[in-house]
């Protein structure tokens, strides 16, 4: 179906070696592969260094992109 250019999400449980592990697994559309790859291989504290350094530049760094922050009348995001 349609899916407006988010992440398909599937999260279960599957058993290995007679332990259950959860998987959660995750498809994104090509253009955030890049972001995607970033937020998943990186380690927490390379990604909270990246989403601060777009933060002081006035931007937003998710899993699926890069976006200007915008602000609502209450000045809040």
């Amino acid at each position: 179906g349609k899916n407006d250019g988010a992440a398909l999400s599937y999260m279960g449980v599957c058993k290995v070696r007679e332990k259950h592990r959860r998987i959660d697994i995750k498809a994104y559309p090509g253009c955030q592969e890049a972001f995607a790859t970033m937020y998943f291989t990186g380690s927490a504290h390379f990604n909270r260094s990246m989403r601060s350094f777009c933060k002081r530049a006035g931007l937003t760094l998710t899993d699926a992109g890069l976006a200007l922050v915008t602000r609502g009348r209450d000045g809040k995001n």
